[in-house]
């Protein structure tokens, strides 16, 4: 499973940057309840250090990504983390995502034609887990 890329990965080709990441990887993050089940895809890249990590995010800001200000997942959290609301070009459509750097690791999830305030099942699976915020779990 080390090279699993599930379907749609390439929503992610703008900010992609495998030449200078040392590690790139999907991740489904998802749930299933009494009525359904729900999931979104994120894409990691880890890089050698946290200053390459800032250095890539800038390279991607400085080309072919823009960012439009911040955003909670979780609004009522005071250690909710703080995600760029990020947007791009892929195949003549514009998707917006949402961008996190954690460390070495650059987190860009949930990619869509659908503006960030204007999704209909969001947080969807997210709200319930540590991308959300950076409080210890309850034991």
């Amino acid at each position: 499973m080390d090279r699993y890329e599930p379907r749609h990965t390439d929503v992610f080709g703008p900010v992609r940057l495998s030449e200078s990441a040392v590690d790139e990887s999907y991740l489904e993050v998802g749930y299933t309840d009494d009525d359904f089940g729900t999931s979104m895809i994120a894409h990691l890249q880890t890089f050698p250090t946290v200053d390459d990590t800032q250095d890539a995010v800038q390279e991607l800001l400085a080309a072919d990504v823009f960012e439009q200000g911040t955003s909670r997942i979780i609004d009522d959290v005071d250690e909710a983390r703080e995600w760029r609301r990020v947007f791009y070009t892929r195949n003549d459509v514009t998707l917006y995502a949402f961008m996190l750097e954690l460390g070495r690791v650059l987190v860009t999830l949930a990619p869509s034609e659908t503006e960030w305030a204007n999704r209909a099942d969001w947080p969807g699976p997210l709200a319930d887990c540590w991308l959300a915020d950076t409080s210890p779990l309850e034991t």
